[in-house]
């Protein structure tokens, strides 16, 4: 199966990338609004507020670590050395 749209390796490979960022990002909305509907219904069986606190840190990072699983994804279409790929994970990774 052949993946290109263009005749520029470079365009697609960026076209790959944009696509999974967006994809990846559009998966951790859902799986926030799962995760967050989950943690809402047992933050109501307890009083304290340490739950509250979990749920808002929840809805605010998940799609932040969508969008780095999805870079990290996309690091595997470009060419580059693997010094290189290896520095960028890391990178993301931290």
């Amino acid at each position: 199966m052949d993946l290109t749209f263009t005749n520029w390796p470079v365009v697609d490979r960026s076209i790959w990338t944009v696509a999974t960022i967006g994809i990846a990002y559009g998966l951790g909305l859902v799986l926030n609004l799962l995760v967050i509907r989950q943690v809402n219904r047992l933050a109501k069986r307890t009083a304290g507020g340490w739950d509250d606190a979990i749920a808002k840190e929840l809805r605010r990072w998940i799609p932040s670590w969508s969008v780095l699983i999805g870079l990290r994804v996309a690091l595997g279409y470009w060419p580059l050395e693997s010094r290189w790929a290896a520095i960028g994970a890391n990178l993301i990774v931290a």
